[in-house]
């Protein structure tokens, strides 16, 4: 983002005030969960808005341009994983389509939750909880049997092959 050497050295004060900070909340015990959570985040926003206010509004375009070419790649590589779902299992195209509208319903809900601030740690769980189910029991309504059955035969994401 042709930072600086002035913009350089005070984002790695920033960064190790916050790396330091986040290891003190670590190490604290005598806080609960909740707490440690929301120290967390407040810490997060903070850096957040420290880090932004270093920047030029031109670099602050640049760097948005960056999040929409990240999102624009993740859209690419759902489309890829949804393609090769299809030739794995023999989805068809209405198939694909469910799944494909459910995915993007599934998202939405998701970050509705991630961004809603009304709600606490725990009704977020179980909210997100219940939106797991529900794409499960989508998912069972939409495959056939024996494409279930792939899907749980197959092995977990980033499982090792065992040595024969």
């Amino acid at each position: 983002m042709n930072l600086s050497e002035d913009q350089q050295t005070k984002m790695k004060a920033i960064n190790d005030d916050f790396r330091k900070q986040a290891q003190e909340l670590r190490k604290n015990d005598n806080i609960t969960v909740k707490e440690q959570k929301d120290r967390f985040r407040a810490l997060r926003d903070d850096h957040k808005t420290k880090m932004q206010s270093l920047l030029t509004s031109d670099q602050k375009t640049q760097l948005e341009k960056m999040k929409q070419n990240r999102k624009a790649m993740h859209d690419i590589d759902a489309k890829a994983g949804m393609e090769k779902m299809k030739i794995r299992l023999g989805l068809s195209d209405a198939q694909v389509a469910q799944l494909e509208k459910n995915r993007t319903a599934f998202s939405g809900k998701m970050k509705a939750l991630r961004e809603d601030k009304s709600l606490s740690e725990d009704q977020r769980k179980q909210q997100v909880k219940e939106l797991m189910k529900q794409r499960k029991d989508s998912m069972k309504s939409i495959l056939t049997e024996e494409q279930l059955k792939k899907i749980q035969d197959r092995k977990p994401h980033g499982a090792k092959k065992k040595a024969a």
